[in-house]
């Protein structure tokens, strides 16, 4: 679950819910898993984890992008579409 400044909860069960802090300020829209790899996205911060969400890194090439929806077609190719209509292809390195 994600949300304004920051908000990021998560669950192994889906009853119980535990914050997660890894630096994220902005108002978050969205979080998207292909595998182990993932994606928080929101307004202007986005977010990558390739473990499963246990740690997250800042995507500094996408800082100011107001994401607003993500789409993996595997864990190594995705879409992320933005408000100012951009569309971005993410390749995993």
């Amino acid at each position: 679950v994600v949300g304004q400044n920051g908000l990021v909860l998560r669950s192994e069960d889906g009853r119980t819910w535990e914050s997660v802090d890894f630096g994220a300020t902005e108002w978050l829209l969205g979080v998207g898993f292909h595998g182990e790899r993932g994606f928080i996205f929101g307004r202007g911060q986005t977010f990558l984890s390739s473990d499963g969400g246990d740690s997250w890194e800042f995507q500094d090439d996408l800082e100011g992008v107001w994401a607003t929806a993500m789409h993996f077609v595997d864990e190594d190719h995705g879409w992320l579409a933005s408000s100012d209509d951009l569309i971005l292809r993410y390749r995993s390195p």
